[in-house]
């Protein structure tokens, strides 16, 4: 049985005693429950699901919003409840497929079995994840948000890899001056950028010289990493109310024709067409709490 009605406001009431803006902590809820949910549940929009991977990056100057030290704490709870497979550090495009074979696992659905490789990533900062080589980690990053069913790719060595069922969830933090001087083009037209939720802060939300424990902080805890292992039970469909889906229908015309000013501009056309995907996804973490 759940302890908690609501994991992501209990998640925010946990972390409240911090200096960090409460979207850095609600958008590191919904990616711990991204993790946790990883490609076994799943919500249709038409003729494909939707799977609720994130990839979400905290963008503010340093030592403000302490972004890393917020993302953190999700993470470790990610670790505690064993739910999926963790990654920390820098990488390759070799090497993410490496880290995902290692991850790959058999789940069960009710009389039948499926493959599935899933690993969330956890980068305090972006530079050290992307390396010197960049771009080698941007095309499987965009090929593994979308959901496919399976992934091939050759090496000189080891020949023809597949991969069944790639699940990747990513957290990341960085600066908008490493933006600014590493974020080129390449990142923008080949879908990375599309593909990610940016938040960003750059004022502490309150002051709080000695962030000391609050009451029962460890017993809050223990019941948000017990819910969180049996959100990672979770398996199957999610399904859209009536309500639901005459509101995306609404949302999804007034999307292309009367786009938000900020978003009318050519460089935005790839992440108005994935907008949807991530209105989507955030709506059945938050609704299913």
């Amino acid at each position: 049985m759940r302890k908690l009605s609501n994991w992501i406001e209990a998640y925010t009431a946990f972390t409240n005693n911090t200096e960090a803006p409460e979207k850095f902590h609600r958008w590191t809820a919904i990616s711990t429950i991204a993790g946790a949910l990883n490609r076994k549940c799943w919500v249709n929009i038409g003729r494909f699901p939707i799977y609720p991977s994130f990839y979400i990056v905290f963008v503010a100057p340093p030592g403000i919003a302490t972004k890393s030290t917020t993302a953190n704490q999700g993470i470790k709870l990610t670790r505690d409840a064993k739910v999926i497979t963790v990654y920390e550090g820098s990488l390759s495009g070799a090497g993410l497929w490496d880290e995902m074979k290692d991850a790959e696992r058999v789940v069960q659905f009710d009389n039948k079995t499926m493959q599935m490789c899933c690993l969330n990533v956890f980068a305090s900062e972006l530079g050290v994840l992307f390396g010197q080589k960049g771009e080698d980690l941007i095309d499987p990053l965009v090929d593994m948000w979308d959901g496919k069913d399976s992934l091939s790719h050759r090496t000189r060595g080891l020949g023809k890899m597949e991969m069944a069922r790639p699940y990747i969830n990513l957290l990341a933090c960085t600066t908008p001056s490493w933006l600014a001087n590493n974020a080129g083009l390449y990142a923008i037209d080949g879908g990375f950028f599309s593909r990610t939720v940016f938040v960003y802060a750059d004022e502490k939300e309150k002051l709080i010289a000695y962030p000391e424990a609050v009451p029962d902080m460890e017993k809050n805890y223990e019941m948000l990493c017990h819910d969180l292992a049996l959100i990672g039970e979770m398996r199957g469909e999610f399904t859209m109310t009536e309500e639901a889906r005459a509101f995306g229908e609404h949302w999804y015309t007034e999307l292309y024709t009367n786009p938000p000013e900020h978003i009318k501009g050519e460089l935005f056309q790839g992440y108005r067409s994935r907008r949807q995907n991530h209105l989507h996804k955030a709506s059945y973490i938050v609704t299913g709490k």
